[in-house]
């Protein structure tokens, strides 16, 4: 097994060299890069084919997030249930989601004037 290296930036690190704050990072060099915007079409397309329907650009005014039911107010009027929801509004998240059960599972930046990745926490 090799090891690549890595650094961990702590929270002020990270305010010092990036526009946004968050606990602690990891930053590896000379990882591989993708594109996002590709990859999360890629992502959307194979959670469409598996059943997920997808509503892009729908301003949620309200929610009711119960164990296995879930209800979401839109802004037209309509209201979807689901069992699972997955919310992908980028870094924010967590602040758009307040619930003690929501988890960002994992989320990547790439700052290309610098060639690192890193991996929040």
């Amino acid at each position: 097994m090799r090891n690549f290296p890595v650094e961990y930036y702590t929270e002020k690190e990270i305010n010092r060299k990036f526009s946004f704050s968050k606990a602690g990072a990891l930053v590896t060099d000379n990882d591989a890069e993708i594109n996002p915007y590709k990859h999360v079409h890629l992502l959307i397309e194979k959670a469409v084919s598996k059943g997920v329907r997808v509503y892009a650009k729908t301003k949620i005014n309200g929610k009711i997030l119960k164990e296995n039911q879930t209800q979401l107010f839109i802004e037209t009027g309509h209201t979807v249930h689901a069992q699972t929801v997955i919310f992908a509004t980028g870094y924010e998240v967590q602040k758009e989601v307040k619930d003690k059960n929501a988890v960002v599972l994992s989320i990547c930046h790439s700052n290309k004037s610098n060639s690192r990745s890193s991996s929040m926490a």
